[in-house]
Parts: C-alpha cells; sequence; structure tokens
C-alpha cells in the first residue's frame, strides 16, 4: 500500500473525528480515561492499515467507513501521537467536559515531559485557569460577584474563543482614563453600579493626574482600586448596558472595537466539533 504524508490531526475531518471517538466510547464502551493512554500514546509515526474494512488503533478495532473513504483510497497514514491531539480530546470528553478537563489537567501535571498531555492541556487550559485579569476581577470575598465573573467570562469566551484577547481588553481598558459625561443614563448607571458592587474610589485634585481613572464631565476625576476598575471593565464591556456605554464613553468604544469583540469563525476551534 501506498502511505499518506503526516497529517496535523487524525482523522483530518472534524466529523471523522467526532465519529470515531463516539464509536470508541459508545459501541467499544472503552474508558476513555484509560485507553486514551493505552491507545494513543507511543514513540514515533505508526501506519494506520486498513485490512477487512476495519483499522487498529492500538488495542481499539475501528470500521474505517468511520473515517471516510480510507478504505477506498489505498493509503495507509502514518500517524504520530501528536497527530491523535483532537481525536483524544474528542473521547475524553464525550461523557463529560468538566470531568475530561479535569482528567486532562490531572494528566499534564503527572506527566510534565509528555507533549501529547501537554498539547492535551493547552488545548483546554483556558477552560480551568482564567486570564489574569478575570481573575483579578473575581478576587473578592462576594459569592454573586464570583458567580457573574465566571458567567460572563464563559459567555465571552464563547462568543470570541480567544482568552488572549479578552486579557488584553480588560488591560486596555483598566489602563484608559475613561471621561464620562453626566448627567446621562449612562453616569447614572455608573453610579449603581459603583454602589452595587461597593467599587473603592476617592477623588483626585486635578484631572491631569496620571493616576486619574475616572473624568467626570472634564471638570472632575476620581481614581479607583485596580482590581475594582477591572470589574467595572466587564461590567461595562459585558453587562446587559454594555452597548450604552460603548455610546457614552469613547475610551470603552474603543476597546469594543478590538479583537475580543470579533466572533471567531465557525470551524477555528475543536470548540465547534463539540458542539456540531
Amino acid at each position: 500500500m501506498a502511505t499518506a504524508p503526516p497529517r496535523q490531526q487524525w482523522p483530518p475531518e472534524p466529523s471523522h473525528r467526532r465519529d470515531v471517538a463516539a464509536y470508541i466510547c459508545t459501541e467499544l464502551r472503552a474508558n476513555p480515561y484509560t485507553s486514551v493512554a493505552q491507545n494513543m500514546v507511543w514513540t514515533g509515526p505508526r501506519e494506520i492499515v486498513v485490512r477487512n474494512g476495519l483499522f487498529g488503533l492500538g488495542s481499539l478495532t475501528i470500521p474505517a467507513g468511520l473515517c471516510g473513504d480510507l478504505a477506498e483510497s489505498g493509503l495507509s497514514p502514518m500517524v504520530s501521537s501528536e497527530h491523535l491531539v483532537l481525536l483524544a480530546l474528542h473521547c475524553l470528553l464525550h461523557h463529560s467536559v468538566g470531568n475530561g478537563i479535569n482528567w486532562i489537567r490531572g494528566a499534564a501535571l503527572a506527566h510534565p515531559d509528555s507533549a501529547f498531555f501537554q498539547s492535551l492541556w493547552a488545548q483546554v487550559a483556558f477552560a480551568h485557569v482564567w486570564p489574569p485579569a478575570v481573575g483579578l476581577a473575581a478576587s473578592c470575598a462576594r459569592p454573586d460577584i464570583m458567580r457573574w465573573c465566571r458567567g460572563a467570562y464563559y459567555a465571552w469566551l464563547r462568543d470570541c474563543r480567544r482568552p488572549g484577547a479578552i486579557q488584553a481588553a480588560l488591560t486596555a481598558a483598566q489602563a484608559a482614563k475613561w471621561h464620562v459625561v453626566a448627567p446621562t443614563a449612562a453616569s447614572a448607571e455608573l453610579v449603581r453600579l459603583v454602589h452595587q458592587l461597593q467599587i473603592a474610589c476617592v477623588p483626585t485634585a486635578s484631572v491631569h493626574n496620571v493616576a486619574a481613572d475616572l473624568v467626570i464631565n472634564g471638570t472632575s476625576a476620581m481614581c479607583v482600586a485596580p482590581r475594582d476598575k477591572l470589574l467595572l471593565a466587564m461590567h461595562m464591556l459585558r453587562g446587559d448596558k454594555a452597548a450604552m456605554f460603548a455610546e457614552s464613553i469613547p475610551e470603552l468604544a474603543e476597546v469594543r472595537a478590538g479583537e475580543a469583540f470579533a466572533p471567531t469563525a465557525l470551524g477555528d476551534s475543536w470548540l465547534d466539533e463539540l458542539s456540531s
């Protein structure tokens, strides 16, 4: 048989990875937490050979029809463990996303020198470890605030799928000096948030103070604690009144024009494979 060139991920199509993982976890009733380590981790490339319409993946025997035209192509792909990361993800997250991610984190800690497990962890770390700005915003003793931050972050992540972009947006919002006009609906909502979230802020002597975080009507200014400004930024960028704040505060409008508010095209993430 001819040998196919190496592929970035195998099976090459998302639908094939879903089908193979579903077959492993349901038809074969394999425990993904043991079968992945036993059947997808090896040294060097291995040839995937089709015999009688079936191919082997370690000790697992799988119908070649689940991989499209694998049987008809006459090719035997050379596959390394690094090519099976997304297939392993599908298996590990098939029954429970939360349990699967926890298992992957444990496996990565237990095998720090394994490129395979480190690659798995790199795919899902964003769901287990918040960006620093989100973590700081949620660092308080109020369960309602922590719960809101968690929900807002994951809703944001579902839209843009880029944790780095979320971190950059919050950092930019925190660093900017917000110019607010009062009295307006936006300024009233901002005052409400300050009271509701118990934001620590103090007036400053000059609007030209480099430490000033809020400038009201160009005549007065306030300094806000760094953690509290991040919390305000999350509410003003992702809360119910985000559009109103963007229309009223130019600095937030500039942040909202960035990458963190541009939805990622479907197919750019393994999350799309799971939800399809």
